[in-house]
């Protein structure tokens, strides 16, 4: 991971990662309690956010070079399955941190709109672990200087996807695309657009109000879907328990580029 850093920047990775791993957290707090060192808890805190605050910009493209390297033994290598999420970093009773925004608190029941940050994150199926592989993660906020759109993320993660997987220029066969894996927040024309010209195949959860053209009639997806029968039986794995599922499915085509 720290290949091609200078020694203090490599000594300064290697603790980061052993520390986090024997902390079992990302916080800055928990990994210096791990360090135990004969000074100020504080002191510490400050070392690492200093460390952390001088990596230059070709020194995070190092890692992130050495990272992509090591990962990308562990997923197959003919149609690898890519998920991408959107979700979000809830700081309730936030109030100093820099550039804070209003999110939707996914993890609330009543999806509170509350004080925080956005995350967008594309991950990489592997062959044997139970755990997927991080290829690409921003957290940002929308109040931050030089925001573009959410979809601007998208798109680079995307990009990283393809990038980290096949020649985006050049696909060789069918087994070099990608099944990329998208939630409803990604059900947008632009992010369909921009997959569907990747070449690569994709699967998008619609949202209820999207509209379709069935049989030449516009119809809502969440109408079409109510009235299919379940003709394939299959089995999916679902809280930790396998359950018996019946799916459908059905040709429509989209209004804004009348493909099927």
């Amino acid at each position: 991971m720290s290949s091609g850093l200078d020694k203090p920047k490599a000594k300064f990775l290697s603790d980061m990662l052993y520390e986090i791993a024997k902390s079992k957290s990302y916080l800055i707090s928990e990994i210096s309690r791990e360090l135990d060192e004969k000074v100020k808890l504080k002191n510490t805190i400050e070392r690492l956010c200093d460390n952390l605050n001088n990596l230059s910009e070709d020194e995070f493209k190092i890692i992130d070079d050495n990272y992509i390297k090591v990962v990308k033994k562990k997923f197959s290598k003919e149609n690898p399955i890519a998920l991408f999420d959107d979700s979000d970093i809830a700081k309730r009773y936030g109030k100093k941190f820099e550039d804070l925004d209003q999110v939707i608190d996914a993890s609330s029941q009543n999806k509170e709109v509350v004080s925080g940050y956005h995350v967008c994150e594309s991950v990489i199926l592997t062959e044997k672990e139970k755990q997927p592989v991080s290829i690409y993660s921003k957290i940002y906020s929308c109040q931050s200087d030089g925001f573009k759109s959410k979809n601007d993320y998208t798109i680079k993660s995307i990009d990283k996807v393809i990038d980290t997987v096949v020649n985006k220029e050049k696909y060789k066969s069918d087994s070099e695309k990608i099944d990329m894996v998208f939630d409803r927040e990604y059900d947008n024309n632009l992010i369909i657009k921009y997959v569907d010209d990747s070449k690569n195949y994709f699967v998008i959860r619609m949202q209820d109000r999207r509209i379709f053209f069935f049989k030449g009639r516009k119809k809502n997806c969440h109408e079409i879907a109510i009235k299919r029968k379940g003709k394939i039986k299959i089995n999916v794995w679902f809280e930790d328990e396998e359950k018996e599922c019946y799916v459908s499915h059905t040709k429509v085509t989209m209004p804004f580029n009348e493909k099927d």
